[in-house]
């Protein structure tokens, strides 16, 4: 009888483990992501307001690479991507939340993309 009953308890404790969503953490902060799907090289910087800048002055063809990721307010000023000798600047003026991925993707046919994604 009291093994029935532990083995209840364990079951009734997995059960509102999973459902509270045990074992999976929620994101605590953002991150920048550069991907470059070229063939060359390119340059992607950005100007993250109070936390200064990021820069990746040498991001090869082919390579993704996270630049930053925190937990603080991100807000995302400027963005900067030079490819090709052809230099690209905008203002996105926008707020990452915690738990957000902004990619800045450079396509094969070179040209900027960027988005905000769940981790």
């Amino acid at each position: 009888m009291i093994r029935l009953l532990v083995v209840c308890l364990v079951a009734l404790g997995a059960a509102v483990c999973i459902s509270a969503g045990c074992g999976r953490a929620a994101a605590k902060h953002w991150q920048i992501v550069a991907q470059n799907q070229t063939q060359g090289p390119c340059e992607v910087a950005m100007d993250i307001g109070s936390l200064g800048g990021v820069n990746a002055p040498d991001l090869a063809g082919g390579e993704r690479r996270v630049l930053r990721s925190g937990g603080e307010t991100l807000i995302i000023n400027t963005v900067k991507v030079v490819h090709n000798r052809q230099q690209l600047v905008f203002r996105p003026l926008l707020d990452v939340p915690v738990g957000k991925t902004y990619l800045v993707s450079v396509d094969p046919s070179g040209m900027v993309r960027t988005s905000i994604t769940d981790m």
